[in-house]
């Protein structure tokens, strides 16, 4: 994020961004005071019509989107991704003019060596002593092309190395849920992909979760302690799921849990241990050392037997939800496909 603004000019902007975080009833934490400073700012058109989108929607601007928002459009991830390819590009073209002198050099040797012979092999002393000065000259150019490779490739792999680790980070920040640690939307719609080129009829169980009267736990509880919250619950909704499965998390207090090759039935009873898993978890405030409410989860149940768009399975997974919550809350209900 940056700013040439004058003090006065910041000092205006900075009210404003507090006035906005109050409209959008957002605590001012320091990703929410960023996001609202560049709002107000008015010159990040993309991020604007995103938040804009959404308030047209009627969603309520929760830290989900928030933080998302916040590491898309300020800290630039595309940009960050955009820098590595240049450096994957620069390396490769190191190794790649390294290579091509090598071989020139090589191809050179081998051609003076072909001469040498002939020359050494007719018997004229002459030709003989400067066809051996010339290989020597040659087979030293060579040692040297091939010593500059060496470090050259010694450097890459360094490099490499480096690259690897940013790749990975970068990884994470594209399919990794930053609170909770889960897999995103991203990641879901790549496996959905996988799992469905490895096994056309492949048949999916999706377990949609929705913490039941969460934006009221966190009106009155305050975002800290929310975060900590779907954090922890986000935690035992994954020990639920085997190295087969994936934990996302769709949306504020949204997860879903592909499980492939599972069947309504089998999702229903792990939906259910998970469901009273939750129930029996206790929560203390460290702070106060005050016992928090109680926390139950809605849980809808679905399959897909094709590939779809992931909204689409999002869609369909909320729909199993409502009708849990529907019915009473903290119970599980079944949406089959039509």
């Amino acid at each position: 994020m940056k700013h040439h603004d004058s003090i006065k000019q910041a000092n205006q902007k900075m009210s404003r961004a507090i006035a906005q975080l109050k409209q959008w009833q957002l605590p001012a934490t320091p990703v929410n005071y960023a996001v609202g400073y560049e709002y107000v700012d008015g010159k990040n058109a993309p991020m604007i019509t995103a938040i804009k989108r959404r308030l047209t929607r009627h969603k309520r601007l929760d830290a989900f989107f928030i933080d998302d928002t916040y590491r898309q459009y300020i800290l630039g991830q595309s940009k960050f991704r955009e820098e590595i390819v240049t450096d994957l590009d620069n390396l490769a073209s190191d190794l790649s003019q390294n290579c091509q002198r090598s071989c020139a050099s090589t191809s050179r040797f081998l051609d003076d060596l072909e001469n040498g012979v002939a020359e050494i092999s007719s018997g004229d002393q002459a030709k003989s002593a400067r066809a051996l000065k010339q290989l020597l000259k040659s087979a030293t150019l060579l040692k040297q092309q091939q010593r500059q490779l060496l470090k050259t490739l010694k450097k890459s792999q360094q490099q490499s190395a480096l690259l690897l680790d940013e790749l990975e980070e970068v990884r994470q920040e594209v399919y990794l849920d930053p609170l909770t640690g889960l897999f995103n939307t991203k990641a879901m719609a790549q496996h959905l992909e996988l799992w469905f080129k490895e096994v056309p009829d492949r048949k999916i169980a999706a377990i949609a979760i929705n913490i039941d009267h969460f934006f009221q736990f966190s009106d009155n509880f305050g975002p800290l302690i929310s975060d900590v919250i779907l954090s922890k619950i986000a935690t035992k909704i994954s020990s639920y799921v085997d190295k087969s499965g994936l934990p996302v998390r769709s949306g504020g207090d949204e997860f879903v849990i592909l499980l492939p090759d599972i069947n309504s039935s089998v999702a229903n009873e792990i939906a259910e241990k998970i469901r009273q898993g939750i129930e029996k978890l206790r929560f203390i405030s460290s702070q106060t050392g005050t016992r928090l409410p109680k926390t139950t989860i809605s849980l809808g149940i679905s399959e897909m037997t094709a590939p779809e768009p992931v909204q689409q399975v999002l869609m369909r997974s909320r729909k199993a939800v409502a009708k849990a919550q529907k019915d009473g809350r903290n119970r599980v209900a079944t949406t089959q496909d039509n």
